[in-house]
């Protein structure tokens, strides 16, 4: 399939038109009957949809993050609008989907700025653990904050904490963000 467009540049313009798109899987969800998909290229980010209904839906079960997949189908204006994105007033209803290749699950998760909530918990889970820290350890602070140690203390144990998290298991840490919530 030859793409029409690139995943930032539709919007209310494009409504009723049939588009064909080509990215990456940054995210897929299921919600109902319903499977939400996130498809990214180096442009930005555009909404998917496909329903219980459709022909493409056993293969969109099987897709994960990173696939990198082509389809076509009618963009439609969205129900929930996303202002922080460019395509955030439309989405893409699926007709035909091909895999153009799979991939493994990424040893490391794939951000973009798009991504703010898992940044927030990222930063809410540091800041839990450089209070966790600072309880445990506060008596030893207060009784060697001379000259400025203080500060040059618990910089070193929050640089010692955020060191010790990212040699964690992927699962364990989200384990602990998890436990931040």
């Amino acid at each position: 399939m030859k793409i029409t467009h690139v995943n930032n540049q539709l919007n209310m313009n494009h409504i009723h038109q049939t588009v064909t798109l080509r990215g990456w899987v940054s995210k897929s969800r299921r919600m109902g009957g319903m499977i939400f998909i996130d498809l990214r290229d180096r442009f930005g980010i555009t909404q998917l949809t496909i329903d219980q209904q459709s022909k493409v839906y056993d293969i969109a079960l099987t897709l994960r993050q990173e696939y990198v997949i082509s389809v076509k189908g009618k963009v439609v204006e969205r129900q929930s609008k996303n202002p922080a994105l460019a395509t955030g007033d439309i989405e893409v209803k699926i007709d035909e989907l091909i895999i153009i290749n799979s991939s493994e699950t990424p040893p490391i998760q794939v951000l973009d700025d798009t991504d703010y909530w898992m940044k927030r918990k990222l930063r809410k889970s540091i800041e839990t653990a450089f209070s966790m820290i600072t309880a445990k350890f506060g008596k030893v602070i207060k009784a060697t904050s001379i000259n400025g140690f203080l500060t040059k203390l618990k910089l070193f144990i929050a640089a010692y904490s955020i060191d010790c998290f990212f040699k964690l298991p992927i699962a364990k840490q989200q384990l602990i963000f998890s436990y931040a919530n």
